[in-house]
């Protein structure tokens, strides 16, 4: 008898907490991200993302209001494997670090990308900084350059002097030397020193 009574006290409370309304989210609404790109444009940080996603604003918290403003569901960015950050918006990594799961995987970016391509690349090429381990104290950034022969990642680049020679063009989003000409055709803004 006290077996059957068991049993109908389990099938209660499991026919109870079923019907009872709990709040949470319409998996549906869910649009989960993969690669997060960071990048200091037009004097605001602009996020994008995999799925199509973007936003702009003065910090990550505006940015990503932003994005999730135009996204056509709930924006889920704990789902992100990969965030790449140009060297232009290294300053936001503290933000954007507070924003991702512990195992996301860091890495600097120079060059322009496809998102859904380089979440491909990066799955065979896995970069050795996450953001734990950036939080922890680990500054050497790997960077992946991509350019028409394709990508290449190079661990802990972004601290190494001969990138730090490299700069941000402020009349575009690819990075060159100092010396060189801009390839929106008008000199880098650095070469003015």
């Amino acid at each position: 008898m006290k077996k059957w009574l068991i049993i109908l006290i389990i099938i209660l409370a499991v026919n109870y907490y079923r019907n009872q309304d709990t709040p949470g989210e319409d998996l549906k609404q869910l649009q989960p991200v993969q690669t997060v790109l960071a990048e200091w444009t037009e004097g605001k940080l602009h996020l994008s993302t995999d799925n199509g996603c973007e936003g702009k604003g003065s910090t990550v918290q505006a940015a990503i209001a932003d994005m999730q403003s135009s996204a056509s569901g709930k924006l889920f960015l704990n789902t992100a494997d990969y965030l790449l950050v140009r060297k232009n918006a290294l300053s936001f990594l503290d933000e954007l670090k507070e924003e991702l799961r512990p195992s996301c995987t860091v890495c600097g970016l120079m060059g322009t990308v496809e998102l859904p391509e380089v979440a491909e690349y990066l799955s065979y090429h896995i970069p050795r900084l996450t953001v734990a381990m950036y939080e922890a104290g680990e500054r050497l950034i790997p960077l992946l350059i991509s350019g028409e022969g394709g990508m290449q990642l190079v661990q802990g680049e972004y601290q190494n002097s001969s990138v730090d020679r490299m700069d941000f063009c402020s009349n575009c989003t690819d990075s060159h030397s100092a010396d060189s000409q801009c390839a929106m055709g008008q000199p880098s803004a650095d070469s003015s020193d």
